[in-house]
């Protein structure tokens, strides 16, 4: 049972109380805000290994990393971030295509 401190009144309080004892602020509303915080740090992770995937299939190995850019945007899309998920994926191929004809005409 951790102590955190009110935002409001600087008190300890347990994090699994209801309220604070002394100012009455809402301490369990606080936990789940910083759940959430945590789980949107966790996702943004995959994101930018999404956009990675996709300008790497501009210069190295087009097709493999266009594949992995396409997969990454679908997990993306999966996990509720649709703009970012739809946009590696176009990424993914419009870079994929153009990085195998850069290759072809090197």
């Amino acid at each position: 049972m951790p102590l955190i401190f009110c935002p409001d009144c600087g008190t300890s309080v347990s994090d699994k109380a209801e309220k604070c004892p002394n100012c009455s602020y809402p301490i369990k509303q606080l936990v789940k805000a910083d759940l959430n915080i945590e789980v949107i740090r966790k996702s943004s992770s995959m994101i930018w290994t999404g956009y990675v995937m996709a300008f790497l299939s501009l210069l190295f190995f087009p097709i493999f990393f266009m594949l992995f850019g396409i997969v990454f945007g679908i997990v993306n899309i999966t996990k509720n971030e649709v703009g970012h998920g739809v946009a590696q994926i176009i990424l993914s191929l419009i870079f994929g295509i153009s990085g195998t004809f850069l290759g072809l005409l090197v």
